[in-house]
């Protein structure tokens, strides 16, 4: 296989000396109207809409965090996170800035990402996506064969620009022609076939290509690297099915895929929303038409992969499918996981038969937003829609089907408010009084109450602690210490899982990594080591604290406070464990819980 594709490594003291003699005031003043305030610099943040400057630069730690959007980072993360860039090709840009070599020409970055011990195991694997992405691209645009296809797009609306900015491409009808580009650039046919590029067949001596007479969709992964593909057909075939995509693979994972997570990254944080389509192809249209901030799962179901991808952006979600049957049930289906999931969701309808693709086309970017996503309905809003789509609400059965349907997904809600309103709206619905409506929620609220009791007779019960959105202080003050005092690193290891917050756990088994390796702290080399850009915000708000590093006596405090304030989230637990026991009569149970009140209050007079 040749040289020069996929993984470069960057040798350790370019990455210092880009870190080191980058001034990060200077780079972000070229991005962002800074204006000194005290000792640091500050701005209307570039990552979110925002009136009041809560962008903070710190010129002494070379870092900068966003007090709002909790963006944060070094010179590095900025222009990965800024530029959508990937880690080697943000250091290649800062490095050329101030006259830096790194030994490596810019086209060794085209494809590059974070190296890390998994990567570089399936190097091959990715630059093999990489060189037939790059194959199917050039067949589309530069080719007698792809003219068809090239015209088609450009039909529907496709620029050269846009194909280009997607490396949208072309598959040959016959059944060698990636293989032999691979086989020639030195791939093996086994590995190939492992990626899913190519495929084993009884019939030949050698593999032959999967995809064949399709338009060709790369798809890639949150760091820009293809990973697989989708292929359209460009005429119906009943035999053929009209998209086929990559099998999973080493590098492949469906339900880890958002098509363009990572080129609307920036837009999504900004307007702090995301929107989910079904189809890639509605993605595409609506960044076209200005609506960037936009991801697509291609067909699949919705994941909890996808939807941890899109929290580290942003709570809010939009659920936008087609208006079809077909489209309604994807829409309850991926607004119920949300929602299960913590997200704030609402669901933007479209008329029926219409895809987002259709509408923008038939009506432009002014009428979606205004008729479809500025009246999105909430969750609850929805599923009334949803439970009464198909029913005649005239007959007795289908009502009582009806408010079934509704009352099931009510009885969830927490809010009083969301409750009194659907109880309402169903009630002038159907005729059926509130009265009669409330006495029904409450025998479902019970039901949900004893489903939730057996759940947790079969597992131990755990404490669930939500993440705040402003990070525990002490949390903060512990990594603070952590980060800048090798003794203090050791002495909150002595004390195990000491933090609540679980993405300060996995940073400090980074940190671990990071101190066997230097023996000595360095913060600010540190969080470019980090793969997650969430930990370089983590790391960058943790530095913004004025603490003093030899503060013994603070690191016990912290310890303490911590341990104190997980002893009595464990109480509240316990506390809401009786609270629900002792509404489903379950007497028994409830005295369970209150031992384990009693001891854990225990531990805490202890713990002082």
């Amino acid at each position: 296989m040749r040289e020069g594709r996929g993984f470069m490594k960057i040798e350790q003291h370019v990455i210092e000396a880009v870190q080191s003699k980058t001034d990060i005031v200077s780079l972000i003043s070229e991005y962002v109207d800074l204006e000194k305030k005290g000792k640091d610099w500050s701005g209307l943040c570039p990552f979110h809409d925002e009136n009041t400057p809560s962008f903070s630069v710190s010129e002494d730690k070379q870092l900068y965090y966003c007090f709002g959007c909790g963006a944060g980072g070094s010179a590095i993360t900025f222009v990965m996170e800024h530029d959508n860039k990937t880690f080697p090709e943000a250091v290649q840009q800062l490095a050329e800035r101030i006259g830096i070599e790194t030994g490596l020409e810019g086209a060794q970055f085209e494809a590059s990402a974070r190296k890390t011990e998994e990567m570089e195991r399936h190097r091959d694997l990715y630059d093999a996506h990489e060189l037939a992405a790059h194959f199917y691209h050039h067949l589309l645009m530069n080719t007698v064969e792809g003219e068809r296809a090239l015209n088609y797009l450009l039909e529907r609306g496709f620029t050269e620009e846009e194909l280009s900015s997607y490396s949208i491409g072309w598959a040959l009808p016959q059944n060698d022609a990636l293989r032999s580009v691979l086989v020639e650039d030195g791939y093996k046919e086994e590995r190939m076939v492992e990626a899913g590029l190519l495929i084993a067949t009884d019939y030949q001596e050698h593999a032959v290509d999967r995809f064949r007479n399709r338009i060709m969709f790369p798809l890639e992964d949150e760091n820009g690297r293809v990973v697989g593909f989708s292929g359209r057909l460009l005429e119906k075939d009943e035999k053929l099915p009209k998209y086929m995509n990559s099998p999973e693979s080493p590098i492949f994972d469906k339900s880890a895929v958002l098509y363009n997570a990572h080129r609307a990254r920036r837009a999504i944080r900004k307007e702090n929303e995301v929107i989910v389509y079904e189809g890639f192809m509605d993605s595409i249209a609506s960044t076209r038409h200005g609506i960037e901030q936009t991801v697509a799962v291609m067909g699949t179901s919705l994941s909890t992969k996808h939807l941890h991808q899109m929290k580290r952006m942003t709570k809010e979600v939009t659920i936008c499918c087609d208006g079809d049957d077909a489209g309604w049930t994807a829409s309850y289906r991926f607004a119920k996981l949300a929602m299960q999931e913590g997200m704030h969701v609402k669901v933007a309808l479209l008329p029926n038969g219409m895809d987002p693709d259709d509408y923008l086309a038939k009506h432009g970017a002014e009428a979606f937003q205004r008729n479809v996503l500025d009246v999105a309905h909430s969750f609850l809003s929805f599923v009334v829609q949803y439970a009464q789509r198909g029913k005649n609400l005239t007959l007795d059965y289908e009502i009582e089907q009806f408010i079934d349907e509704v009352l099931r997904e009510l009885a969830f809600s927490t809010s009083t408010i969301e409750k009194e309103l659907t109880v309402r709206r169903v009630s002038d619905l159907t005729g059926v009084s509130t009265e009669t409506i409330e006495q029904q929620l409450l025998k479902y609220e019970a039901k949900r109450a004893r489903t939730e009791r057996e759940e947790t007779k079969e597992m131990k019960p755990r404490l669930v602690v939500e993440r705040p959105v402003e990070r525990n202080y002490t949390e903060r003050m512990l990594l603070y210490y952590a980060l800048t005092d090798h003794r203090h690193f050791v002495r909150i290891m002595e004390e195990g899982d000491v933090f609540n917050d679980e993405a300060f756990r996995v940073i400090m088994i980074h940190l671990a990594a990071f101190y066997e390796r230097r023996g000595e702290p360095d913060p600010y080399l540190f969080i470019n080591e980090l793969e997650d850009r969430d930990h370089h915000a983590i790391v960058a708000n943790a530095l913004t604290l004025e603490l003093t590093s030899n503060d013994e006596q603070a690191v016990e405090d912290c310890i303490v406070h911590l341990r104190r304030e997980r002893i009595e989230q464990s109480i509240k637990h316990h506390q809401q464990l009786i609270h629900e026991a002792e509404r489903a009569n379950d007497f028994t149970r409830a005295l369970e819980h209150m031992k384990e009140v009693v001891q854990l209050k225990q531990s805490l007079e202890r713990s002082k």
